[in-house]
């Protein structure tokens, strides 16, 4: 894929082409979330599975390719719009299946090997009995602050919930995202948004679509009524762009987590997942680009202290900067 996609025809061709796009995230999709890891809260993982070596060298192969096809849809402000538009739909449809986060083979491996409880209160779902592995509901929460303001943030816990450090599709996004200097706001205009954020806002509307589809085939020649997001639109549209940017904030907070020593009772193969995971060969690939996401929802956002409180609450934070260090 390398040589291909350097060839800029080659680049032409697979950008125009939108199945190519829809068979690749489909591709990527199916390591999206794999080998995901439990946090062991009372006893040290005995046996410690080598899994992650296999997951570890998909996702090397895996990431080099994000980049490669990223860089087909870097020539036409039209074709990475549709890119941006199709990738973050198939984002959305893959956090709304919770496969990472309902790993119920994690959980029963770890109560059987005694690391787990098995009646757990998990703080995002109330608990039970975990032996049947009941999944996991997506939930929001609302937490103040300080100077009288309320934030609507998605809830989940680190600590306690299955993570994975392998998310294919949030990588391939951070990289189309690299490439949004083709998408000033005079070209959200020629594609009947008065900016670049009305586009990412409204990405999950579908009623636009088929306009959008007419304007882009003319190249912006047909008219279009500027669609600007109305305060309406923009919190219809909050809750499920948290859900994606929620992946990427995970892991670096997973990662800050192992560094700290609070997954020490999963013995060694945390840390060298850790490590691999921000080691030269793919940190410019995975790691870079959870960062990347994380400063692109940064710079759309209305409210940045939304994404702020985003990342507070996922640090376990909250509590320490309300004046509560110890509450939690």
């Amino acid at each position: 894929m390398r040589y291909l996609a350097g060839t800029p025809q080659v680049r032409n061709w697979v950008s125009t082409n939108h199945h190519f796009l829809a068979s690749y995230v489909g591709f990527i999709g199916l390591f999206q979330g794999m080998n995901p890891n439990c946090r062991a809260a009372l006893q040290h993982v005995e046996f410690e599975a080598d899994t992650w070596v296999n997951a570890f060298n998909v996702t090397l192969q895996v990431a080099k390719s994000c980049r490669q096809f990223a860089e087909c849809y870097g020539i036409s402000a039209r074709d990475l719009f549709f890119a941006m538009r199709d990738t973050m739909r198939r984002l959305h449809y893959a956090a709304r299946l919770m496969a990472e986060e309902n790993s119920s083979p994690i959980i029963r491996s770890g109560q059987m090997h005694g690391y787990l409880p098995q009646t757990i209160t998990n703080p995002v779902n109330s608990g039970g009995d975990m032996t049947d592995a009941p999944q996991l509901v997506f939930e929001m929460h609302v937490l103040p602050t300080l100077w009288g303001s309320q934030y609507e943030i998605v809830k989940y816990d680190v600590a306690s919930c299955p993570i994975s450090f392998h998310h294919p599709l949030h990588w391939f996004m951070a990289e189309l995202f690299q490439h949004v200097q083709h998408l000033t706001d005079k070209r959200a205009r020629d594609f009947g948004f008065a900016s670049v954020r009305d586009m990412v806002f409204s990405t999950f509307d579908t009623r636009l679509d088929r306009a959008l589809e007419a304007s882009a085939a003319a190249e912006g020649s047909s008219a279009l009524p500027l669609y600007a997001a109305s305060a309406a639109d923009i919190a219809a549209a909050q809750p499920e762009l948290l859900r994606i940017l929620d992946y990427p904030v995970r892991v670096c907070v997973v990662m800050a987590q192992i560094r700290a020593g609070l997954w020490v009772r999963n013995g060694y193969v945390i840390r060298l997942q850790s490590h691999h995971y921000r080691e030269v060969s793919l940190r410019e690939n995975t790691y870079d680009q959870d960062v990347v996401m994380i400063q692109f929802f940064l710079s759309i956002w209305p409210d940045t202290d939304h994404i702020l409180m985003t990342l507070v609450d996922r640090f376990g934070l909250y509590d320490w900067f309300s004046g509560r260090p110890h509450a939690s």
